[in-house]
């Protein structure tokens, strides 16, 4: 009996050792995956910022600023966490033309933070101002 107990133990261990090294293998591929696409979260969003702050205000002189651009196609990476917001590409007016900005993942600053695209707003008859995208 005892032999018979220690023989099925040593086979249960035999039979569970390759499935340990496989879950760990996944859990390292996955962990792997994560830092990935927090790395290209950050790279996205430090872009993006960039060209939002490139300059402080932005004028448009006429009755209307100019429509921008049809969005381009885009679809979200995975989320680098679940705290993250995805905030969609759009255009941004920069140096009196429109400017692409990819969509990337940010963490909100605070909970319960709106992110509000950029738009125009009338600051004088003829004159508009761009305001850049923020959280609100």
């Amino acid at each position: 009996m005892k032999q018979t107990t220690r023989l099925l133990l040593l086979l249960l261990l035999v039979a569970l050792l390759p499935m340990g090294c496989a879950r760990r293998a996944r859990i390292d591929r996955n962990r792997s995956i994560a830092e990935k696409n927090r790395a290209e979260a950050d790279k996205a969003r430090a872009e993006a910022e960039a060209i939002r702050a490139a300059t402080a205000e932005e004028y448009y002189d006429g009755d209307q600023p100019p429509a921008p651009p049809p969005p381009s196609a885009e679809s979200p990476p995975a989320s680098p966490g679940r705290d993250h917001v995805w905030i969609a590409g759009c255009h941004v007016w920069r140096g009196g033309r429109y400017v692409w900005v990819a969509g990337h993942w940010h963490l909100p600053p605070y909970r319960g933070a709106v992110w509000v695209p950029g738009c125009w707003e009338r600051r004088a008859a003829r004159r508009h101002c761009w305001v850049a995208g923020h959280w609100r």
